[in-house]
């Protein structure tokens, strides 16, 4: 399990070198901060090949969203696109047809830029209405209840049986988290470390541990 901090610290890089699974989720308003400009892209512009990172739309932040600056800072962040997992197609909320309305005209521009392609998946999705053969990644999003789904965990295991790369959005708690690593997520992604993040990198390193010391059948059995 892989998770993507919407915000960096130096705990996190000190613990990525020590070998946890972390990387960093990057928005075109945030530029994944100071995290991304600072930690990946050194003076000579050379990638830094030890962070995994991914592409998110941010659709939903305070600044409105432009699919123009999402597609140039793409193209832009093609000096990392190794250690890129993939890159998010516009969403609607809650709604999977508007959803496909807005992601459908944009996924061939993003695997043009040459990213694996996340579709970002929410209430209303069923298997038969999902494009798998034009997809890399799914990206679970909508309400929490429907995250939580039969429904939601149907498509992952879905997802998982075609090869594709499975991630939650939104984890921002240790059971949220082991949740997802029993579902079979490869990532997720949460704004934890920003809300305090000496005490919270700390936090967040311990629930990495707890993943790594429970085995998945001993969470699923104990609760």
């Amino acid at each position: 399990m892989i998770y993507l901090s919407a915000a960096w610290t130096p705990a996190l890089a000190d613990a990525q070198e020590m070998g946890y699974f972390i990387g960093t989720l990057c928005t075109p308003v945030n530029g994944a901060g100071s995290s991304f400009t600072t930690i990946h892209q050194p003076k000579n512009k050379t990638p830094d090949d030890r962070i995994l990172w991914a592409a998110d739309t941010g659709i939903f932040g305070k600044t409105p969203f432009s699919l123009t600056r999402y597609l140039h800072k793409l193209e832009q962040w093609r000096f990392a696109q190794e250690q890129c997992l993939f890159a998010t197609a516009p969403d609607v909320v809650a709604d999977w047809s508007g959803t496909l309305e807005q992601s459908l005209p944009v996924i061939p521009a993003i695997k043009e830029l040459g990213y694996p392609v996340a579709l970002v998946l929410q209430n209303g999705a069923t298997s038969e209405t999902v494009p798998w053969d034009i997809l890399d990644a799914v990206f679970v999003g909508g309400t929490t209840e429907w995250k939580l789904s039969e429904d939601a965990y149907a498509l992952v295991a879905d997802a998982k049986r075609r090869g594709l790369w499975a991630h939650m959005g939104r984890v921002n708690s240790l059971r949220r988290l082991q949740a997802a690593d029993i579902a079979g997520y490869d990532s997720a992604d949460g704004t934890y470390i920003a809300y305090g993040p000496d005490l919270n990198s700390r936090q967040l390193l311990s629930w990495l541990d707890n993943l790594t010391l429970q085995p998945r059948m001993k969470l699923v059995s104990g609760g």
